[in-house]
């Protein structure tokens, strides 16, 4: 289980979501609205970017142990 976002991490990404979606898609995103598509975003996607992260690692410390 993934832990919570600060009120910061959480405010600084859904500041970014709101500038990239006017900037790049011309999409005028309430704050309310910007916070309920960055949690969806978090729930659903970080699952997946932790598990890659942890593959990553594994290879990387398998490929280090064979060296020692």
């Amino acid at each position: 289980m993934m832990k919570s976002l600060s009120k910061q991490q959480k405010n600084d990404l859904t500041q970014k979501l709101t500038n990239y979606l006017n900037d790049e898609l011309a999409i005028d995103i309430g704050g309310f609205d910007a916070e309920f598509l960055c949690d969806f975003i978090v729930e659903q996607f970080s699952p997946h970017f932790y598990n890659q992260g942890v593959a990553d690692a594994q290879i990387k410390n398998a490929a280090t142990s064979r060296f020692n």
